[in-house]
């Protein structure tokens, strides 16, 4: 299962349209809670947790490597993880 943008604005009424980096970070945290991930297991997809917390906390974007891992392991749509920011 594939998260898409209208499926992450239908789950959250948090979205507003200029709010690339909180979208993205809001689907990456609410497929890790869908699927029972902690950071400790993120970093097991794109690299080091001390990585992991960095871009949870928007101090660090996210890499083409890492987008891609977190498509095919988390399932989230590159239409979210490719947001401008």
């Amino acid at each position: 299962m594939t998260l898409n943008l209208e499926q992450e604005r239908e789950t959250s009424s948090k979205f507003c349209d200029n709010c690339y980096l909180w979208r993205l970070i809001e689907a990456i945290k609410f497929r890790m809670e869908q699927l029972n991930y902690n950071q400790k297991d993120l970093a097991k997809v794109i690299g080091l947790k001390s990585r992991v917390s960095e871009i949870l906390n928007k101090k660090r974007k996210l890499t083409i490597d890492m987008i891609r891992k977190l498509h095919e392991s988390l399932s989230i749509s590159t239409d979210v993880l490719l947001q401008k920011y």
